[in-house]
């Protein structure tokens, strides 16, 4: 009852004081107590293993099916919630079950088909140096305080797993989370309950197109993230843009009236731009402009594709309340990403 109290749709029959003691759409890792969602997939139906679920002890069972009347009989301590779309409520009640944890610590979602993991390494070098204990969800692995709480095996995990890892951090201490946030997330409403203070949008290329089919539905999963910034508890949301990108201005177009934007750049005018590039063997220099100010930013990370990261990070920070000097110092200081042009010294 509790979980289910503000799902738009939801109706409870049999028992809705059942006690939930986990949440899962795998009836293969249910145990006494779990509230199974019996969720569609490209491969398998969940409704076809809620028998078996039930069997296992799950204390309820969420589907978009009629309940069958013979397992409702046969199991009559269960309860039963029927929804409107089983996906759709799989974002929302793992955020109620663990108390809304995204809503503890400053949230920043990370999309785009490249420099996802980059910002996102930027961005928790940043907020460590703000003594803020950064969590991290993102395609390497998922870590609180530099700490690593479980290899990826998403880069945006199950809704599920997604607010147990929030209220993870929450509890550690976080004051900030970083998560990149994949097109297939967005498309499964993986991310639909968590409660962003900002959105970042690095770049779209043609890619991932065996599941969204075309460059347009690409680019609608990834919209998604800053429509979600509209919804957000959060008092002030922000949306973070590359205005070199072709797609800026449909994102910006887009935002709504409480969102603020906030874009950066090289070639075209932007609140957070780099100019006076030097793209040398062992680090990357620029001037950045601000609002209100002009400074040298020296990377140890290469390229002109690095810039783009570390203004995306930069911008975010800033715009959340980070001091500009301690968002500087965090992108500068950041020495490698793994796997993303490691440097290898070997004397050379």
């Amino acid at each position: 009852r509790e979980i289910f109290k503000d799902a738009q749709g939801s109706r409870i029959t049999g028992n809705p004081a059942a006690a939930i003691g986990a949440i899962t759409n795998d009836s293969r890792k249910v145990k006494k107590g779990d509230l199974f969602f019996a969720v569609i997939g490209q491969k398998e139906d969940g409704n076809k293993y809620v028998r078996s679920a039930l069997e296992k002890g799950a204390a309820a069972v969420v589907t978009d099916k009629p309940v069958p009347a013979e397992l409702a009989k046969a199991f009559p301590q269960a309860a039963w919630v029927s929804v409107p779309d089983v996906t759709m409520a799989m974002s929302g009640a793992p955020s109620a079950f663990h108390g809304h944890p995204s809503r503890r610590f400053t949230l920043i979602g990370v999309t785009g088909t490249n420099g996802k993991t980059t910002t996102a390494y930027l961005l928790e070098n940043i907020y460590a140096l703000a003594g803020a204990k950064p969590g991290v969800i993102g395609t390497i692995d998922y870590r609180v305080d530099g700490k690593i709480i479980a290899k990826a095996a998403n880069t945006t995990p199950l809704a599920h797993e997604l607010h147990s890892l929030f209220r993870t951090m929450a509890e550690a201490g976080s004051k900030a989370v970083v998560m990149e946030v994949s097109s297939h997330a967005l498309a499964l409403n993986r991310a639909d309950a968590a409660a962003f203070d900002a959105a970042v949008f690095t770049n779209l290329q043609r890619d991932h197109l065996d599941f969204h089919k075309d460059r347009d539905s690409y680019f609608k999963a990834k919209l998604r993230l800053f429509q979600l910034l509209a919804d957000s508890p959060k008092k002030k949301p922000c949306a973070v843009v590359n205005a070199d990108e072709e797609k800026a201005g449909e994102i910006l177009a887009a935002l709504d009236p409480r969102v603020k934007a906030v874009t950066y750049g090289i070639d075209k005018p932007a609140d957070f731009r780099a100019e006076k590039i030097e793209i040398l063997q062992d680090r990357t220099i620029f001037e950045l402009s601000a609002p209100g100010t002009r400074r040298q930013v020296t990377l140890k990370l290469l390229g002109r594709y690095n810039i783009y990261n570390a203004l995306a990070a930069i911008a975010a920070a800033v715009s959340l309340g980070v001091p500009l000097e301690t968002a500087v110092k965090g992108a500068e200081t950041l020495a490698n990403v793994p796997g993303r042009l490691e440097r290898v010294e070997l004397g050379q």
